[in-house]
């Protein structure tokens, strides 16, 4: 129940007809890095801000997951996304002793770590060479 809201929000996302999944791929990597910016310096209302990193985030890998999809062709689809799905499965096993370790730290540093490295990955989605906007998964070589 608690993912829902984060696919109603990339659905929404994804269907503007002009936007793609990469532009909200991006646009939800840069609203989470702006996010997390804001919870380290204490700024405005801390549980608000902490739910809008947390929801563009998993509207970034919810987004991430369906764009991985897409950029394979149909006969390499499975083998790709159960590569992918591997390697996000593994940073959600190691990032939680990493944000303690960076915690003690700092209470806040692991909101600034995530939110220049969200704000690093919002710019570079924004580069990538294949968007799936107008293209039918069948027509991808």
């Amino acid at each position: 129940m608690g993912e829902l809201p984060t696919i109603v929000v990339a659905t929404v996302l994804v269907n503007i007809p002009f936007f793609g999944r990469k532009n909200s791929w991006g646009l939800s990597y840069l609203i989470g890095g702006i996010s997390g910016l804001i919870i380290y310096t204490k700024f405005f209302n801390f549980v608000f801000w902490v739910t809008i990193f947390k929801l563009s985030l998993d509207l970034a890998f919810t987004i991430a997951y369906d764009y991985t999809g897409e950029v394979y062709p149909t006969l390499q689809r499975a083998k790709g996304i159960g590569l992918a799905s591997a390697f996000s499965r593994i940073g959600g096993i190691v990032m939680p002793y990493i944000g303690i370790y960076i915690s003690e730290i700092g209470l806040l540093l692991p909101y600034l770590i995530f939110g220049i490295c969200s704000l690093i990955g919002g710019i570079i989605t924004f580069f990538l060479p294949f968007d799936t906007l107008g293209i039918k998964l069948d027509e991808i070589q």
